[in-house]
């Protein structure tokens, strides 16, 4: 099981690397992930996964045929991230297909879409039903998992990613029941155009979906993300998750067509 001082040393090496999966990654998200290759010409770290529930290479090389020969012997759905679309074709000839493309997209007027509705944020007893309705929407956009009890505590007490401030829920009830959430966030406060409001999740339960909710949860997000200093927002989509990218696209929102990520997952 990798140390903290190992992930640190790798973390300094990457930077001598044409090509890595770990600018975003913490000790914390591999602390149970094993080293299986530390050399000049590869690293491998994998583990299981948590917010995906799959086992996860992270990875760092310079020639992608080295990378391909190491996972050769994969096990069925050991996933890969932020990967190069030069490699793609040579990864599907060892049995990798693609799990998700994300896309960025970004809303660059928060204040063309009023909210007239009161926000109401999730409550500590309350953790546990945002997670059921995220885990509700479990693959029903490819890559989109949900997420656990943990991880909405975590969320709400700004210890996910250290660069984001102003962590919170808003949650949409119907009859006394969790019918939507929007996970909310705010970073790049020392951006020259302003902080910028990430909406890291948005879920419906399936039962409520085509009711108006996740517009409404929008709406509410972007008067939060003002009330926060936010100038714009950023939120990522599956490109086939086309019945989100309707609505994201109504709601202001436009893809960066430069910054795509592929992931893949072995069948």
């Amino acid at each position: 099981m990798i140390t903290k001082k190992e992930f640190e040393k790798i973390k300094e090496s990457i930077s001598n690397f044409k090509y890595h999966s770990m600018e975003y990654t913490e000790f914390e998200d591999v602390a149970k992930h094993d080293i299986i290759c530390n050399d000049d010409n590869l690293i491998l770290i994998y583990g299981y996964n948590e917010q995906d529930s799959l086992y996860q290479y992270n990875y760092a090389f310079n020639d992608h045929k080295d990378f391909v020969k190491a996972l050769s012997n994969c096990k069925k759905d050991d996933l890969l991230t932020f990967v190069n679309k030069e490699w793609v074709e040579d990864l599907r000839r060892i049995g990798f297909d693609i799990y998700a493309i994300w896309c960025s997209y970004f809303a660059h007027d928060l204040n063309k879409y009023k909210n007239d509705t009161p926000i109401e944020f999730v409550a500590k007893n309350e953790y546990k039903e945002v997670s059921e309705v995220t885990l509700s929407c479990r693959y029903q956009s490819r890559g989109f998992s949900g997420q656990s009890e943990e991880w909405i505590q975590q969320w709400v007490d700004n210890k996910v990613v250290d660069y984001t401030k102003d962590c919170n829920i808003i949650v949409k009830k119907i009859n006394g029941i969790i019918a939507g959430v929007v996970c909310v966030g705010v970073y790049g406060h020392e951006s020259k155009k302003g902080p910028i409001l990430w909406v890291r999740e948005l879920a419906v339960r399936p039962e409520f979906q085509k009711m108006g909710i996740g517009r409404e949860l929008l709406g509410q997000a972007f008067a939060y993300g003002l009330e926060k200093g936010a100038t714009r927002s950023f939120l990522a989509a599956d490109e086939c998750n086309h019945g989100a990218i309707h609505l994201y696209k109504s709601m202001g929102y436009q893809a960066d067509e430069n910054d795509r990520e592929i992931n893949m997952i072995h069948n």
